[in-house]
């Protein structure tokens, strides 16, 4: 079965122990490098109290085939985090579909 989900956590601390709030979050940066090259993606996901989040793989353009992903946290005024530690994603293609149906 072929995973759906990027699924992710962030700490509600920025790395000098100061509070990471609301105010200063501006979303997440994907990079994905599959197949077809590597490719940035904006990652649309509201903040969230409990620091937990997930979003579908076919929203980040992750096709069939081997693929890493990472993630970096953006803020206001353009700071972002580091990358995170690549996962690996692999998507299995489909068999193929039945031709020449017919009935006799």
């Amino acid at each position: 079965m072929n995973p759906t989900k990027l699924l992710w956590s962030v700490p509600r601390t920025n790395v000098d122990g100061s509070p990471f709030t609301a105010a200063q979050y501006a979303g997440f940066e994907a990079e994905i490098v599959g197949p077809g090259g590597t490719t940035q993606v904006a990652v649309p996901a509201a903040w969230n109290d409990a620091g937990a989040y997930e979003m579908p793989l076919a929203d980040l353009g992750v096709g069939f085939g081997a693929s890493t992903a990472r993630l970096r946290t953006l803020a206001v005024g353009g700071l972002m985090s580091d990358w995170s530690s690549a996962v690996n994603i692999t998507i299995a293609a489909p068999p193929p579909t039945p031709q020449n149906l017919r009935v006799a």
